[in-house]
């Protein structure tokens, strides 16, 4: 079931949303299994729909991540330690993006319903 573009990106813009890449990503990250398996387990469940349009790879796909807040929290507890550990160092997939913006993403999503203050 496709979706207009408009529906779409206000849906990718919930701090519950987030792509297969981030996902896979964050899980490499965390040094929990049993978090990083939480990660993963959102990737067995169906992305949200795209557009016809779209023209994304399957990374690109986007997923509805439901963790507790206690999850939340461990899980951005995890991220700030990696990315403080790797200070200035790029992903895990070594891409040229700097890991700031996973511990932004995952402060977000602590914080979207009543989780941790900010850092």
């Amino acid at each position: 079931m496709a979706v207009d573009w408009t529906t779409y990106k206000s849906a990718c813009d919930q701090p519950d949303h987030w792509s297969r890449w981030m996902l896979e990503q964050s899980a490499l990250m965390i040094e929990e299994v049993g978090l990083a398996n939480k990660l993963l387990a959102a990737l067995m469940t169906e992305p949200i729909p795209k557009p016809n349009d779209h023209s994304g790879p399957i990374e690109t796909d986007m997923f509805v991540l439901r963790l507790s807040p206690y999850e939340r929290d461990q899980i951005l507890l995890e991220i700030h330690r990696a990315c403080a550990a790797a200070e200035n160092a790029v992903t895990v997939a070594g891409r040229c993006r700097t890991l700031v913006g996973f511990t932004a993403a995952w402060q977000e999503y602590a914080a979207w319903r009543g989780g941790v203050d900010e850092w």
